[in-house]
């Protein structure tokens, strides 16, 4: 591999892994009106708990007003992201990105917290220099409430 291609892939994967930190970073925010410009205009994101297909949203506009409504439902959120594995080839690639979620809300007066574990599939695509996210396959492997 040439130097010009080791430097590309070292942007790229630079660039991806602050794609699915921004996400994050806005989800904490409440901001999923601003998560829509992580995403082409026909993505796809769907959300699995245990196996089983609980949500699927299209396009940017329905992924970003459906995140913003259900952030903005919570007293917070605080993900943390881990290991991420990626293939990149062109201006196409794949990736796992491992999350722990902790989610606090009020529910009947009292302030419960969640922790969720959480694993994503992205495709991702670079349209007009810029990473965005194609797909998003969201699996929510263990879900614990604390309080």
């Amino acid at each position: 591999m040439e130097l010009e291609q080791k430097i590309q892939e070292i942007t790229d994967r630079m660039a991806l892994k602050q794609l699915v930190d921004s996400f994050s970073i806005l989800a904490d925010a409440q901001n999923g009106h601003a998560q829509k410009n992580l995403f082409t205009e026909d993505a796809v994101y769907k959300t699995y708990i245990n196996g089983e297909l609980k949500m699927t949203l299209n396009g940017a506009e329905e992924i970003g007003n459906t995140m913003h409504n259900f952030l903005t439902s919570l007293d917070s959120a605080f993900h943390l992201n881990g290991q991420q594995m990626l293939n990149i080839k062109g201006d196409q690639a794949i990736g796992r990105c491992y999350t722990q979620i902790t989610i606090v809300e009020t529910q009947n007066g009292e302030q419960m917290t969640t922790l969720e574990n959480v694993y994503y599939d992205d495709e991702y695509k670079k349209v007009d220099g810029k990473w965005l996210i194609a797909k998003r396959t969201s699996t929510i492997v263990n879900i614990n409430r604390i309080g």
